[in-house]
């Protein structure tokens, strides 16, 4: 059986090779509403002086997909979402040689993973959590 995916991915003027930006500073569609998750790297991007681009113990914040033609593996992250509230911390990852990170969208958005109590997050964590390792 053939399956489709498709990769929502961060625009990167290196080709997705593993390494930064050739110019981070000038690339605003990594950071727009055109990428994924751009306004993660929005938020968590830090340009330094020498024009690399890093957040976390030096990773990219665009490390979902700037990996997707890169020949080394990589360390990924994912720092839990602002309304978890169950203690979870940043979780780090090997990312290997030509990989991109996707996720199982329709799972983790269909109406039963809805919050239905007031001053809940919207989207019920444990409910996500469950439809997507079913």
């Amino acid at each position: 059986m053939t399956i489709h995916i498709s990769a929502r991915m961060a625009w990167h003027d290196n080709g997705w090779n593993g390494q930064t930006c050739q110019n981070p500073k000038a690339n605003t569609y990594c950071v727009g509403q055109y990428s994924f998750p751009g306004d993660t790297i929005a938020q968590r991007r830090k340009l330094d002086t020498d024009g690399s681009c890093i957040d976390f113990q030096g990773i990219q914040p665009c490390i979902y997909s700037i990996n997707t033609f890169g020949p080394d593996q990589l360390t990924a992250y994912a720092p839990p979402p602002d309304w978890f509230q169950d203690g979870t911390e940043v979780k780090t990852w090997l990312l290997p040689p030509y990989s991109t990170v996707i996720w199982p969208y329709e799972e983790m958005y269909k109406d039963e993973v809805l919050a239905n109590n007031p001053g809940m997050p919207k989207y019920n964590a444990a409910a996500r959590r469950e439809a997507a390792n079913d």
